[in-house]
């Protein structure tokens, strides 16, 4: 109940994803790291489909891969204190 009463209690935590260009801050709830991930890998522009695609992507344009990235980062350190 403690954060229904509380927006910034003890069990919501920040992730942030920055950029030079965009900066992304997510609010989440610790005890819901499914629905934290799931919401990271919707995040993102697409991932270039072609290397035409890739020579004119913005280089700062956070894309679908680096959300992945920051899943997988995330599972390995969840991984890392379970053991």
């Amino acid at each position: 109940m403690e954060s229904e009463s509380n927006p910034f209690s003890t069990e919501d935590s920040s992730l942030m994803v920055v950029s030079q260009k965009e900066e992304f801050c997510i609010l989440y709830d610790r005890q819901d790291m499914p629905g934290l991930l799931e919401e990271l890998l919707k995040m993102g522009s697409p991932a270039p489909r072609s290397l035409d695609e890739a020579v004119e992507t913005d280089e700062e344009e956070l894309t679908i891969d680096h959300f992945r990235s920051v899943v997988r980062e995330l599972i390995c350190r969840i991984h890392g204190q379970i053991r």
